[in-house]
């Protein structure tokens, strides 16, 4: 984020989506986090198919959040394989690190 102040409405936002989750088709896994110190903010996200990544990222909800920050800092984004579910490997690999 280019400004702190940014901070409450990209984590209320993020939240807004988490609350989704249980409705989403394909959603496995998610973990929301904020590095205050780094000014950055993320998720790690888990679906049983690219099919149902894609939909999640077409949700009128997420394309509305992300129009709405994506000019308020660096955007990034990385889309990983697995072929077993092991949290704890998941979040150290691919967690904010």
């Amino acid at each position: 984020m280019d400004r702190l102040l940014d901070l409450p409405g990209v984590v209320r936002q993020g939240w807004s989506l988490a609350r989704l989750w249980p409705t989403l088709d394909g959603a496995v896994g998610m973990w929301l986090w904020v590095d205050l110190a780094g000014r950055r903010v993320g998720s790690l996200s888990v679906w049983h198919a690219e099919d149902d990544l894609r939909a999640f990222v077409r949700l009128p909800e997420h394309v509305r959040i992300m129009r709405r920050y994506r000019h308020r800092g660096t955007l990034g984004s990385t889309t990983s394989k697995i072929g077993s579910l092991d949290r704890a490997a998941l979040w150290r690999d691919l967690g904010p690190g």
